[in-house]
């Protein structure tokens, strides 16, 4: 663990204190926030304790906390041994906890069906599809999805070329979808049309040199999908510590856009939405990014930062709609 005095997204040193809260190795109790920090502190960290402090930059408003981890912590907290030993916890605390609410009446019972899953993932591969389709400037003829899992989200394309970096994959060809080794099998497949960035942006330690690694395998007029979880309102509101866990920086539309201005990309589309990710609905930032020079709405050398508290508003009645919705 190191500690972190500035913005992991554009590096500013003026911060303000969210929460602070000491993380400690407790009791299975039902609780899946608790057995997955168990884990975590157990089986990366290596410690029983540990107190983290969480941060928002006051300049392009992005969520952090800190000590943050360490690349070789990063890279263990995504390896096979952490992910199943995640998943015994996630099921020892399922049997310990009692059946809430949605469970009595049977909603989370249709979220686990794999043909509600199967519902879930070909409406969002459409709608990805729709939204790049609507937006592109010339025939997407190769895609490059990065931690694309089985490649569902790609479905829509059915006349591209499918790649697929995904590290719970082992390389090969499978049917019309072909899986990578590396980021460097990556670059030689390159250049793409479209590389999809689905909840992966708030898993890395550094999203601007993330994003500029992948803009360097785009094609003229290509783009770059991006989706991050709204989490930032919760721990704005409550004032509480930001969940530690797997997810490093927490998004609002400005912070995504400063990473955007970073890497010299022109945001072309925006937005708050509920999709449908996994077993349920969340709430999401969906953005499209195109190469400088590429014909956009938007011409200007940087994007125009949006109004951080117009775009709070908007996403507390986001989250009230997914809580209501639910229901």
């Amino acid at each position: 663990m190191k500690e972190n005095s500035f913005c992991p997204i554009c590096a500013n040193k003026d911060l303000r204190l969210i929460a602070q809260q000491n993380f400690k190795v407790q009791p299975d109790s039902g609780d899946f926030s608790q057995s997955r920090m168990n884990v975590l502190l157990k089986d990366v960290i290596n410690r029983e304790q540990m107190a983290f402090s969480t941060m928002i930059c006051k300049d392009c408003r992005a969520i952090f906390f800190t000590p943050t981890f360490s690349p070789e912590q990063v890279t263990k907290m995504y390896s096979p041994e952490i992910t199943e030993a995640n998943e015994k916890a996630d099921a020892k605390a399922e049997g310990i906890a009692q059946k809430s609410w949605a469970q009595q009446r049977g909603i989370l019972e249709r979220m686990d069906s794999l043909a509600f899953q199967d519902e879930m993932m070909q409406q969002r591969a459409e709608n990805l599809y729709s939204l790049v389709d609507s937006l592109a400037n010339k025939p997407v003829t190769k895609v490059l999805d990065i931690g694309g899992g089985d490649g569902s989200l790609l479905k829509g394309f059915v006349h591209s070329k499918k790649y697929i970096l995904d590290i719970s994959r082992d390389a090969g060809q499978v049917n019309d979808l072909t899986f990578l080794s590396g980021t460097a099998e990556a670059k030689a497949q390159g250049p793409y049309d479209l590389i999809v960035l689905s909840h992966i942006l708030e898993h890395v330690l550094d999203p601007v040199g993330f994003v500029q690694m992948y803009k360097q395998m785009l094609s003229e007029q290509s783009l770059i999908y991006v989706e991050v979880p709204i989490e930032y309102v919760s721990i704005v509101l409550k004032k509480k510590c930001a969940p530690i866990g797997q997810h490093l920086t927490f998004f609002c539309k400005r912070s995504l856009i400063e990473v955007m201005n970073r890497c010299s990309m022109q945001v072309k589309y925006m937005k708050s939405e509920l999709i449908n990710y996994r077993k349920m609905a969340t709430a999401a930032i969906k953005a499209v990014m195109v190469l400088p020079g590429a014909p956009s709405e938007n011409h200007s050398s940087k994007n125009k930062y949006p109004s951080y508290y117009l775009d709070l508003v908007g996403d507390i009645f986001l989250m009230l709609k997914k809580r209501f919705s639910s229901r």
